[in-house]
């Protein structure tokens, strides 16, 4: 049973692992202008996310189980401690990684918030100055910026 749930967690780990790496493209197209290449890597993060997701569910339904027939908390942490050996210790390292996997997608997906914000804001300001030059432009009767 814990080598079923040793394997979930490994699984979920690589899931997020290969999210992270789309949100690392997802932030490089941003930055190089690559605004094409965003929906393909939108559509790989939702692919990775849904197994992702898949897993998670599977990994809860496994710890419940496990934690139910051990009597102990639904945990990786207690299941291991009633697990002991080489098989606690692959439990704790896979959620390990996993613990990690999820910080470093945390993390990758705040900057990436934060320059698109920022992308927003710096379009929202050259939309208003465009309006402002417009609407001068034909204040004073000279140009026509409307095409």
């Amino acid at each position: 049973m814990t080598a079923s749930l040793s394997r979930i967690l490994e699984e979920q780990a690589g899931a997020l692992e290969e999210m992270w790496g789309v949100v690392v493209e997802q932030r490089e197209a941003l930055k190089a202008g690559r605004l094409s290449s965003l929906q393909e890597l939108q559509q790989r993060l939702q692919k990775h996310s849904f197994r992702a997701r898949t897993l998670e569910a599977e990994r809860e339904k496994q710890t419940n189980l496990l934690a139910a027939r051990r009597g102990c908390e639904p945990t990786v942490s207690a299941i291991a401690e009633t697990e002991g050996g080489e098989a606690a210790r692959e439990l704790r390292e896979r959620a390990d990684r996993l613990s990690i996997a999820v910080r470093k997608l945390q993390s990758e997906m705040q900057i990436l918030k934060n320059l698109i914000e920022e992308s927003a804001a710096l379009h929202q300001v050259m939309i208003d100055e465009w309006r402002r030059v417009e609407r001068a432009a034909a204040f004073r009767g000279g140009m026509d910026f409307r095409g």
